[in-house]
Protein backbone atom coordinates (compact mmCIF):
# COMPACT_ATOMS: atom_id res chain seq x y z
CA UNK A 1 0.00 0.00 0.00
CA UNK A 2 0.99 3.81 -0.50
CA UNK A 3 2.24 5.74 2.36
CA UNK A 4 2.05 8.94 0.54
CA UNK A 5 -0.33 10.07 -2.65
CA UNK A 6 0.28 13.34 -4.34
CA UNK A 7 -2.64 14.37 -6.88
CA UNK A 8 -1.71 17.19 -9.49
CA UNK A 9 -5.09 18.82 -10.34
CA UNK A 10 -7.68 20.54 -8.80
CA UNK A 11 -10.58 20.21 -11.84
CA UNK A 12 -13.41 17.59 -11.92
CA UNK A 13 -11.48 14.85 -11.98
CA UNK A 14 -8.47 15.75 -9.53
CA UNK A 15 -11.53 17.52 -7.03
CA UNK A 16 -13.09 13.02 -6.59
CA UNK A 17 -9.71 11.36 -6.82
CA UNK A 18 -8.76 13.35 -3.64
CA UNK A 19 -12.43 13.19 -2.05
CA UNK A 20 -12.49 9.33 -2.56
CA UNK A 21 -9.07 8.53 -1.95
CA UNK A 22 -8.97 10.76 1.59
CA UNK A 23 -12.31 8.98 2.53
CA UNK A 24 -10.96 5.53 1.76
CA UNK A 25 -7.06 5.53 2.40
CA UNK A 26 -6.95 7.97 5.13
CA UNK A 27 -5.14 8.07 7.79
CA UNK A 28 -2.80 5.48 7.10
CA UNK A 29 -2.28 6.56 3.62
CA UNK A 30 -1.42 10.31 3.10
CA UNK A 31 -3.34 12.16 0.21
CA UNK A 32 -2.21 15.31 -0.89
CA UNK A 33 -3.65 17.66 -3.78
CA UNK A 34 -1.57 20.12 -5.27
CA UNK A 35 -2.98 22.39 -7.68
CA UNK A 36 -1.25 22.63 -11.48
CA UNK A 37 -0.72 26.06 -11.64
CA UNK A 38 1.24 26.33 -8.31
CA UNK A 39 3.70 23.30 -8.14
CA UNK A 40 5.36 24.79 -5.17
CA UNK A 41 3.49 22.99 -3.28
CA UNK A 42 4.91 19.58 -4.06
CA UNK A 43 6.83 17.70 -2.43
CA UNK A 44 8.99 14.68 -3.52
CA UNK A 45 8.08 12.09 -0.25
CA UNK A 46 4.88 10.58 -2.23
CA UNK A 47 5.05 7.08 -3.81
CA UNK A 48 2.87 7.99 -6.37
CA UNK A 49 1.80 11.15 -8.18
CA UNK A 50 -1.10 11.01 -10.13
CA UNK A 51 -1.64 13.70 -12.72
CA UNK A 52 -5.13 15.09 -13.58
CA UNK A 53 -4.83 17.82 -15.86
CA UNK A 54 -6.15 18.58 -19.31
CA UNK A 55 -4.47 16.74 -22.23
CA UNK A 56 -3.11 19.79 -23.69
CA UNK A 57 -1.61 20.42 -20.63
CA UNK A 58 0.53 17.47 -19.33
CA UNK A 59 3.46 18.04 -20.96
CA UNK A 60 3.72 21.95 -19.51
CA UNK A 61 3.46 20.39 -16.13
CA UNK A 62 5.36 17.49 -16.44
CA UNK A 63 8.07 19.56 -17.50
CA UNK A 64 7.96 21.74 -13.95
CA UNK A 65 8.33 18.77 -11.62
CA UNK A 66 11.79 19.05 -10.40
CA UNK A 67 12.75 15.57 -9.25
CA UNK A 68 12.26 12.29 -10.89
CA UNK A 69 8.95 10.47 -9.47
CA UNK A 70 8.99 7.06 -8.23
CA UNK A 71 6.04 6.43 -10.03
CA UNK A 72 3.14 7.84 -11.57
CA UNK A 73 -0.07 7.92 -13.48
CA UNK A 74 -2.22 10.15 -15.56
CA UNK A 75 -6.05 9.72 -15.87
CA UNK A 76 -6.59 11.05 -19.73
CA UNK A 77 -9.01 8.92 -21.43
CA UNK A 78 -6.66 9.33 -24.59
CA UNK A 79 -2.96 9.69 -23.59
CA UNK A 80 -0.72 7.15 -24.18
CA UNK A 81 0.69 6.16 -21.10
CA UNK A 82 3.96 6.52 -22.00
CA UNK A 83 3.43 10.44 -21.85
CA UNK A 84 5.09 10.16 -17.83
CA UNK A 85 7.96 7.77 -19.63
CA UNK A 86 10.46 10.46 -19.39
CA UNK A 87 9.72 11.29 -15.63
CA UNK A 88 9.86 8.24 -13.69
CA UNK A 89 10.86 4.39 -14.21
CA UNK A 90 7.18 3.51 -13.38
CA UNK A 91 4.37 4.69 -15.20
CA UNK A 92 0.97 3.73 -15.83
CA UNK A 93 -2.83 4.95 -16.05
CA UNK A 94 -5.36 5.49 -13.69
CA UNK A 95 -8.62 6.34 -15.38
CA UNK A 96 -11.95 7.01 -14.10
CA UNK A 97 -14.95 6.36 -16.48
CA UNK A 98 -17.67 8.81 -15.48
CA UNK A 99 -18.58 11.77 -16.06
CA UNK A 100 -17.89 14.17 -12.84
CA UNK A 101 -18.58 17.64 -11.63
CA UNK A 102 -16.66 19.47 -8.61
CA UNK A 103 -20.08 21.27 -7.52
CA UNK A 104 -21.46 17.59 -6.72
CA UNK A 105 -18.85 16.67 -4.43
CA UNK A 106 -19.46 19.49 -1.97
CA UNK A 107 -22.83 17.68 -1.61
CA UNK A 108 -21.01 14.21 -0.52
CA UNK A 109 -21.63 12.74 -4.23
CA UNK A 110 -19.08 10.09 -4.94
CA UNK A 111 -21.00 7.59 -7.75
CA UNK A 112 -19.58 4.37 -8.34
CA UNK A 113 -16.85 4.97 -11.18
CA UNK A 114 -15.34 2.17 -13.24
CA UNK A 115 -11.40 2.31 -13.19
CA UNK A 116 -9.56 1.86 -16.22
CA UNK A 117 -5.52 0.94 -15.73
CA UNK A 118 -2.61 0.26 -17.36
CA UNK A 119 1.05 0.02 -16.31
CA UNK A 120 4.57 -0.06 -17.57
CA UNK A 121 5.53 -3.38 -15.90
CA UNK A 122 4.00 -5.87 -13.97
CA UNK A 123 4.94 -4.49 -10.62
CA UNK A 124 3.45 -1.18 -11.48
CA UNK A 125 0.10 -2.45 -12.57
CA UNK A 126 -0.53 -4.21 -9.72
CA UNK A 127 -0.31 -1.27 -7.82
CA UNK A 128 -2.50 0.33 -9.44
CA UNK A 129 -5.11 -2.18 -9.56
CA UNK A 130 -4.97 -2.71 -5.88
CA UNK A 131 -5.49 1.33 -5.41
CA UNK A 132 -8.53 1.00 -7.88
CA UNK A 133 -10.09 -1.67 -5.88
CA UNK A 134 -9.82 0.07 -2.83
CA UNK A 135 -12.03 3.15 -4.76
CA UNK A 136 -14.37 0.70 -6.87
CA UNK A 137 -15.86 -2.59 -7.45
CA UNK A 138 -15.19 -2.25 -11.47
CA UNK A 139 -11.66 -2.23 -12.34
CA UNK A 140 -10.67 -3.21 -15.87
CA UNK A 141 -7.27 -3.42 -17.01
CA UNK A 142 -6.89 -1.63 -20.11
CA UNK A 143 -4.26 -1.22 -22.89
CA UNK A 144 -4.27 2.43 -24.48
CA UNK A 145 -5.95 1.77 -27.96
CA UNK A 146 -8.70 0.37 -25.59
CA UNK A 147 -8.74 3.39 -23.72
CA UNK A 148 -9.29 5.77 -26.78
CA UNK A 149 -12.20 3.94 -27.88
CA UNK A 150 -13.74 3.67 -24.89
CA UNK A 151 -12.92 7.44 -24.20
CA UNK A 152 -14.78 7.79 -28.16
CA UNK A 153 -17.70 5.76 -27.24
CA UNK A 154 -18.25 7.86 -23.92
CA UNK A 155 -18.06 11.06 -26.14
CA UNK A 156 -20.76 9.56 -27.74
CA UNK A 157 -22.70 8.11 -25.12
CA UNK A 158 -22.54 11.10 -22.47
CA UNK A 159 -21.33 14.36 -23.99
CA UNK A 160 -23.62 14.34 -27.20
CA UNK A 161 -26.36 13.12 -25.08
CA UNK A 162 -26.13 15.60 -22.59
CA UNK A 163 -25.94 17.78 -25.51
CA UNK A 164 -29.30 16.66 -26.73
CA UNK A 165 -30.88 16.98 -23.13
CA UNK A 166 -29.93 20.76 -23.47
CA UNK A 167 -31.11 21.15 -27.19
CA UNK A 168 -34.87 19.07 -25.51
CA UNK A 169 -34.38 22.03 -22.58
CA UNK A 170 -34.49 25.01 -24.89
CA UNK A 171 -37.43 23.75 -27.09
CA UNK A 172 -39.44 22.76 -24.09
CA UNK A 173 -38.20 26.42 -22.90
CA UNK A 174 -39.83 28.23 -25.38
CA UNK A 175 -43.31 26.46 -24.78
CA UNK A 176 -43.10 27.10 -21.07
CA UNK A 177 -43.15 23.48 -20.49
CA UNK A 178 -40.62 22.40 -17.35
CA UNK A 179 -37.69 20.17 -18.30
CA UNK A 180 -38.40 17.87 -15.67
CA UNK A 181 -41.10 15.95 -17.41
CA UNK A 182 -38.28 14.20 -19.71
CA UNK A 183 -37.13 12.95 -16.24
CA UNK A 184 -38.78 9.59 -16.61
CA UNK A 185 -38.51 9.51 -20.41
CA UNK A 186 -35.34 9.80 -19.56
CA UNK A 187 -34.50 7.20 -17.03
CA UNK A 188 -36.91 4.73 -18.72
CA UNK A 189 -34.54 5.21 -21.90
CA UNK A 190 -31.40 4.37 -19.73
CA UNK A 191 -33.31 1.54 -18.28
CA UNK A 192 -34.10 -0.35 -21.20
CA UNK A 193 -30.68 -0.08 -22.72
CA UNK A 194 -29.46 -1.95 -19.48
CA UNK A 195 -31.45 -5.22 -20.58
CA UNK A 196 -31.73 -4.64 -24.53
CA UNK A 197 -29.90 -3.84 -27.20
CA UNK A 198 -29.50 -0.02 -28.23
CA UNK A 199 -30.90 -0.69 -31.80
CA UNK A 200 -33.63 -2.89 -30.28
CA UNK A 201 -34.72 -0.58 -28.00
CA UNK A 202 -35.31 2.53 -30.12
CA UNK A 203 -38.74 4.13 -30.82
CA UNK A 204 -39.91 7.22 -32.58
CA UNK A 205 -40.75 8.53 -35.56
CA UNK A 206 -37.34 7.99 -37.35
CA UNK A 207 -37.54 3.79 -36.29
CA UNK A 208 -40.80 4.30 -37.73
CA UNK A 209 -40.35 6.23 -40.80
CA UNK A 210 -43.28 8.46 -40.30
CA UNK A 211 -41.97 10.59 -42.65
CA UNK A 212 -45.28 13.35 -42.38
CA UNK A 213 -44.15 13.54 -38.24
CA UNK A 214 -40.79 13.91 -39.25
CA UNK A 215 -41.49 16.93 -41.65
CA UNK A 216 -43.59 18.46 -39.12
CA UNK A 217 -41.09 18.33 -36.63
CA UNK A 218 -38.12 19.93 -38.98
CA UNK A 219 -40.86 22.86 -39.53
CA UNK A 220 -41.33 23.51 -35.61
CA UNK A 221 -37.83 24.04 -35.24
CA UNK A 222 -36.48 27.68 -35.19
CA UNK A 223 -32.48 27.37 -35.16
CA UNK A 224 -30.86 26.18 -38.81
CA UNK A 225 -28.71 23.85 -36.80
CA UNK A 226 -31.52 22.05 -34.51
CA UNK A 227 -33.15 21.18 -38.22
CA UNK A 228 -29.99 19.50 -39.15
CA UNK A 229 -29.45 17.38 -35.96
CA UNK A 230 -33.11 16.06 -36.20
CA UNK A 231 -32.49 15.23 -39.75
CA UNK A 232 -29.21 13.78 -39.10
CA UNK A 233 -29.98 11.58 -36.54
CA UNK A 234 -33.17 10.52 -38.25
CA UNK A 235 -31.15 8.97 -41.28
CA UNK A 236 -28.84 7.32 -39.11
CA UNK A 237 -31.91 5.59 -36.76
CA UNK A 238 -33.70 4.62 -40.79
CA UNK A 239 -30.41 3.74 -41.83
CA UNK A 240 -29.24 1.53 -38.82
CA UNK A 241 -32.88 0.13 -39.25
CA UNK A 242 -32.45 -1.20 -43.04
CA UNK A 243 -29.27 -3.01 -41.64
CA UNK A 244 -30.89 -4.64 -39.73
CA UNK A 245 -34.05 -6.17 -41.99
Amino acid sequence: MFSKIAIIGSGNVGCWLYHVLTQKLAPQTVIESVPARDLSRLTSDADLYIFTVKDDFYEEVLQKIPFRMPMAAHTSGSLPQEILAPYTQNYGVFYPFQTISKSLLEQQYFPEVPLCIEGNNEQTTQQLLSLAHTVSDAVYPMNSEQRQQLHLAAVFASNFSNALFNMAKKILGGSGIPFEILYSLIDQTVAKIKVMCPADAQTGPAQREDHSIMQKHVAQLDEEQLKKIYQLMSEYIIEQKKKKE
